[in-house]
């Protein structure tokens, strides 16, 4: 019977009327009575240009770990390589571009950073 049931509305509904259950008491409770919050607000951003401004710098510091793996797999591909010239094109090319996004993604932190700063000559509420 619960076979034919979960055949009938779907594997996936149903695991979706479950997490929905299990979580709409927390989703209802999220105040007490006296009005104050029971979760600490996670963001710690006191204004819409200070939430932009976290989520950048958060990609941006993902974007170097990125760079860094880029570039240890360049250099791993050049030993590889062995003096293959096929495979040591390869391996440059994975090098060259890795090089170009770092420079890209400097560039972009570079930029932001004096769009903010000249923001906030002109407006004094603007916090770089």
């Amino acid at each position: 019977m619960i076979k034919n049931f979960l055949k009938n509305i779907g594997i996936r509904k149903y695991y979706y009327m479950v997490i929905v259950t299990l979580l709409y008491p927390s989703i209802s409770s999220a105040q007490s009575a006296s009005n104050k919050p029971l979760f600490k607000n996670p963001i710690e951003a006191e204004s819409f240009e200070a939430l932009i401004k976290d989520l950048f710098d958060a990609i941006i510091q993902i974007g170097y770990v990125f760079v860094v793996m880029a570039l240890l797999f360049a250099g791993f591909k050049f030993v590889v390589a062995q003096g293959n010239p096929e495979e040591l094109s390869k391996a440059k090319k994975i090098f060259l571009y890795t090089v170009i996004g770092a420079v890209i993604l400097l560039g972009a932190q570079a930029i932001s950073e004096v769009v903010c700063n000249t923001a906030a000559q002109f407006n004094s509420t603007i916090q770089c």
